[in-house]
């Protein structure tokens, strides 16, 4: 935003992206449309256009591919698992409460906005309002099977101490039986990816990580 040098510059290193990648583009747009409507495509947002410029899961996909991936999440979600359709960025569905086993848990299924680029879905572990671990992935259909791909697993974020994180860990470890958070998590997610039909999970080498594209700059040490 803004019409700084630095704002003009980014503005035109998108506009020449979309002149680059106009079929693409358009072909996604149309894909995304006809399954979503213009109401729903509306509720998803202008971003998701952004992948025809930014990198989307693995630093190596090209734009072709992000947005032909993109597109076919949207397909196969509004097609055939429509409950699982979530568009805002304040969407959430409650998938699993955990709260026999532990206090407050619960499986929630939903779409923040910090996972932009990691995927369209995130399936996170919640205690109370406390994200105590997330999972960010994307549905699409390869070599004509349905996959799963993860971008990222995050656990507790930093405003929260490292020795009350440690504590949670502990007390969630043991009331899931010695697995932990994580684990607990990526679990799930297998049992969620059996429901509905899943053949193959993939996910990202840490070399190939979103953030280590020359998007954000040539120094990508951290």
């Amino acid at each position: 935003p803004g019409y700084s040098l630095r704002a003009l510059n980014n503005k035109f290193k998108l506009v020449l992206a979309m002149a680059r990648q106009w079929p693409e583009l358009s072909a996604f747009m149309q894909r995304t449309s006809s399954v979503l409507g213009k109401q729903r495509m509306a509720r998803l947002g202008v971003d998701c256009i952004g992948v025809v410029q930014w990198p989307y899961i693995s630093k190596s996909w090209k734009a072709p591919l992000r947005l032909s991936v993109l597109a076919s999440h949207y397909e196969v979600v509004s097609r055939y698992l429509p409950t699982l359709l979530l568009l805002g960025r304040d969407e959430s569905l409650q998938l699993c409460d955990l709260s026999a086993y532990s206090p407050g848990c619960s499986l929630v299924l939903d779409r923040p906005i910090w996972f932009k680029r990691e995927g369209e879905l995130v399936l996170n572990l919640f205690q109370g309002d406390l994200r105590v671990a997330s999972l960010a992935f994307t549905l699409c259909h390869m070599d004509g099977q349905l996959n799963l791909v993860i971008g990222a697993v995050q656990g507790i974020h930093k405003g929260i101490d490292s020795e009350r994180s440690l504590a949670i860990y502990r007390d969630l470890t043991k009331d899931f039986e010695g697995m932990r958070p994580r684990s607990f998590l990526i679990e799930a997610l297998k049992s969620l990816a059996r429901t509905i039909g899943v053949t193959r999970i993939y996910a990202v080498a840490d070399a190939y990580r979103h953030h280590r594209h020359a998007y954000f700059g040539a120094d990508k040490g951290e």
